[in-house]
């Protein structure tokens, strides 16, 4: 009878354990990534970032990191009025240190462009859609098949070893 007793804990220590294993899959926390702003080109006159920002995908908990040299061009994050005009408004959000970093704290649409000289009017301006977490392209996962099959084990388990 105690030997009955002992199997029946590990068994039932065993179920719990590959629950444990399969809960903690399926709670990874996916983190944000840094999106260096015109990648190999970063910021500077004489480059696309409107076509740059639509081969990316945002999402929140992503960091725009913005490389420059410091005092010949800024980053001024704004309205989507003041975009179209290439102006900085009241609510202009400035960052001048050469090398900042902005993160994405909420979905929707952003808009950044530089304010030294003609900057935006030649084109260092861009808008991205900043999309919620959890609808963003995430890291891979486990498959549907993979976690189908974890949940067919687990029944067999809770069926004969229990």
């Amino acid at each position: 009878m105690a030997i009955s007793r002992i199997s029946m804990g590990a068994k039932r220590l065993t179920l719990l354990l590959a629950f444990a294993c399969l809960t903690s899959l399926l709670s990874v926390r996916v983190e944000g990534k840094d999106i260096v702003v015109g990648d190999e080109n970063n910021w500077k006159l004489g480059f696309n970032y409107t076509a740059w920002a639509e081969t990316k995908t945002f999402k929140v908990g992503d960091t725009l990191v913005f490389n420059y040299g410091k005092g010949s061009h800024n980053v001024q994050s704004v309205s989507g009025a003041a975009f179209k005009d290439c102006s900085t408004g009241s609510d202009a959000v400035s960052f001048e240190s050469g090398e900042d970093r902005v993160p994405l704290k909420t979905a929707g649409n952003m808009w950044f462009l530089c304010s030294v000289g003609k900057h935006c009017q030649n084109g260092m301006k861009f808008k991205i859609t900043v999309l919620p977490a959890e609808t963003a392209q995430a890291a891979p996962s486990m498959s549907l098949a993979a976690f189908a099959f974890t949940v067919v084990i687990l029944a067999w388990m809770a069926v004969f070893l229990l």
